[in-house]
């Protein structure tokens, strides 16, 4: 007969020895035997030599007969959910996947800014009679706001939460198109462009911050910067349609308008003006402290570089393409299209590219998408054919995309999460400071010599870009 010595712990059975008198294998599951129990937990009066029917404390020693090995193991149990439970679990879920449809809206409304003012500008010019030189000052207001919100956003997140600051970035955009669409004169025009700059910037921000604490970041940002290129394809359309028709460029403010008026809307009701949970290991600071370990640290400034020449890049392309395809390709009132064209490019490479990214390394893939893209500015240089330019301009669009996203991924491994918060603020407020800087240098070159300086200009930052993402550090390496 087969015997297991067992012990009892609580009502719970746990093997401790098998005496076989059959052949059989004896069970693997075995617990620490009794000459392991040491001498102050036995009772006074018993030996250790003799086992059988011996009660130490709550420990009983006896002997059953041979049972199959999971036989021993206590049934696992489970809580039966609730339906209150269920519930709560539903609503959670449901709350979150609200914060990040308003999340997506908010870079769908950006995007729609951003590709905007490349349709409008030439009737800007001709409705105020101003040149290349003095269009530029739209993005030096646009630059003014983005630097403003650069330097309190950070601040502005610890203070009031991301829940408020979110839903001022979001009113700030919306006022400055009360201030469009009477078109007063050209400086309240190029005023109202510093508080859509610090608007955009802070929303930015605020919903790079929040998609960078939820799971699968890579993906999710991806998607996140794929709406963007959304919005920059639909607002062209809207735009063209509208203008060419004969009404005055202005109007179209109205139409962004009850864009944004919606886009608060959501806001406020997806995170109803409340900040969001921080992580377990967050370390509480004094805003100022934060900030002095954010600026003291040279990979913050490597990726924010990087970031303001891209933004300067994708803006520039955006926003001077349609006066490049009038003035040097012969274009019509068409040629609005074509910024729908690189918006899309730009949509759908954030859309396709992330996995294909993490496959071939957020580090080393970002050398081929700029290889790609300096090669196609070349096309749209030197081939003079409206229909050539215009599939180059998407495929560039199809390459850049894929950058902004996969910068701010790398981030997130790059960094402690005890600063993602921190970082990715400042990093983006600053970042979109280039949509600005190098659309202004642009259109200074542009009245100086001519509009064909566009690709030589793409390609130069495309070149400082290469340079800059060389000193961005290679996580995968860090890990190894």
């Amino acid at each position: 007969m087969t015997t297991i010595s067992t012990i009892q712990i609580h009502g719970t059975v746990l093997v401790e020895d098998v005496k076989s008198g059959a052949s059989s294998p004896a069970p693997s599951l075995h617990s620490t035997i009794a000459e392991d129990v040491p001498d102050f937990a036995l009772e006074e009066g018993k030996q250790r030599e003799e086992p059988e029917n011996d009660v130490i404390g709550a420990i009983e020693l006896h002997e059953v007969a041979a049972t199959p090995p999971l036989d021993v193991i206590p049934p696992v149990t489970f809580k039966k959910l609730t339906v209150k439970d269920r519930t709560n679990s539903f609503l959670s879920l449901f709350k979150m996947s609200i914060k990040e449809v308003a999340g997506y809206l908010t870079f769908i409304v950006a995007g729609w800014s951003d590709a905007t003012s490349g349709v409008l500008i030439p009737y800007m010019e001709r409705y105020f009679g101003i040149g290349y030189m003095a269009v530029s000052c739209l993005f030096v207001g646009q630059f003014l706001g983005f630097f403003l919100a650069s330097l309190t956003s950070t601040y502005l997140m610890d203070r009031l939460g991301l829940g408020k600051v979110i839903v001022l970035g979001a009113v700030s955009q919306m006022a400055a198109y009360l201030f469009m669409f009477p078109p007063i004169n050209f400086p309240v025009l190029a005023s109202a462009y510093i508080l859509s700059g610090f608007g955009l910037a802070l929303q930015n921000a605020s919903t790079s911050s929040f998609i960078a604490g939820l799971p699968d970041v890579a993906w999710k940002m991806g998607l996140l910067h794929s709406f963007y290129g959304l919005g920059g394809v639909i607002s062209p359309l809207v735009a063209t349609a509208f203008v060419s028709s004969g009404i005055k460029f202005s109007y179209f403010y109205l139409i962004t308008l009850g864009v944004c008026a919606m886009n608060v809307a959501l806001l406020v009701h997806a995170f109803r003006l409340k900040p969001e949970p921080l992580p377990a290991n967050y370390v509480h600071e004094r805003p100022g402290d934060q900030l002095k370990k954010i600026l003291v640290n040279k990979n913050v400034w490597f990726i924010s570089l990087f970031i303001i020449v891209y933004v300067g890049a994708e803006v520039s392309m955006g926003g001077w393409i349609v006066s490049f395809i009038i003035r040097q390709r012969g274009g019509g009132a068409g040629s609005g299209y074509i910024a729908t064209g690189f918006f899309s490019g730009l949509a759908l490479g954030r859309l396709l590219c992330p996995r294909f990214n993490t496959y071939v390394g957020e580090k080393r893939v970002v050398y081929l998408y700029l290889g790609v893209g300096a090669a196609l500015q070349f096309i749209i240089w030197f081939v003079p054919s409206i229909e050539g330019n215009a599939v180059a301009v998407g495929l560039v669009g199809f390459v850049l995309g894929p950058l902004y996203p996969n910068a701010m991924s790398l981030t997130v491994k790059i960094f402690p999460r005890s600063l993602h918060h921190g970082c990715i603020g400042f990093m983006n407020s600053l970042g979109q400071s280039g949509a600005a800087i190098f659309p202004f240098i642009t259109g200074v070159l542009a009245q100086k010599y001519s509009v064909n300086v566009l690709p030589p200009v793409e390609l130069a930052l495309f070149a400082t870009m290469t340079v800059l993402w060389s000193f961005v550090p290679n996580p995968e390496r860090r890990s190894e």
